[in-house]
């Protein structure tokens, strides 16, 4: 995780020499004022200096089989922007500046609040750029990002990969709520059974009252 100096700009690449850097686990950041509950300190497991703007990181993963890959998502837990890179290819952002470097700095207007940091993963859809993952190591670099004099900084990211398939048998039915971007639950509310009317189709010269029924309680 370099914080400072000149780098070479294929950092993100998966063919980048990254034997001098800080090995860790997810978890980048700082946290100034410990003990409040809002403190990013039990999430830091690699922890940069105090006012840190930029950390390079990269994270490597190995795949087997990439039969078993349908959606794929980025999910970040982010203070307070970042810029991610698939083997290379840059795939997802938030709140980055137009100027990427290794002094970038996120601009105070768009700062997270803690409170929203630490209450969930962000989820970024990264299914359209799942044919760039390889079979064997694959890397998933993400410049992390700061407001300049923050009191914290912190960047949790995990790659998750599921694979959509038709259950069988297949259930007709409705949700109650909508699950745009993530796995749909089991049908809430069923399908109706057929109607029946009291008056048959055709043409009518006359007023006249219509009773429809079904079996559905």
């Amino acid at each position: 995780v370099p914080t400072s100096g000149t780098f070479d700009s294929t950092w993100m690449d998966p063919a980048f020499d990254d034997s001098g850097w800080s090995l860790s686990t997810p978890g980048i950041g700082y946290e100034f004022y410990t003990g409040s509950n809002t403190s990013y300190e039990p999430l830091i497991n690699a922890e940069v200096p105090s006012g840190t703007t930029t950390a390079y990181t990269r994270f490597t993963f190995n795949l087997a089989d990439l039969s078993q890959i349908g959606t794929l998502s980025l999910e970040m837990i982010y203070d307070d922007a970042f810029v991610a890179y698939l083997n290379g290819v840059q795939v997802a952002s938030d709140n980055a500046p137009t100027d990427l470097n290794f002094e970038s700095a996120v601009d105070g207007d768009t700062e997270r609040p803690d409170e929203t940091v630490l209450d969930a993963y962000v989820p970024f859809d990264l299914t359209a750029f799942s044919d760039l993952l390889a079979v064997g190591e694959n890397v998933l670099a993400i410049h992390a990002l700061n407001q300049a004099n923050s009191s914290d900084m912190l960047m949790i990211p995990r790659l998750v990969s599921g694979r959509g398939q038709l259950a069988q048998p297949v259930v007709a039915g409705f949700f109650a709520e909508p699950t745009p971007g993530a796995t749909n639950p089991e049908p809430l509310l069923g399908i109706v059974a057929d109607t029946k009317f009291s008056v048959d189709r055709g043409f009518y010269d006359t007023p006249f009252t219509v009773e429809i029924t079904t079996e559905t309680a």
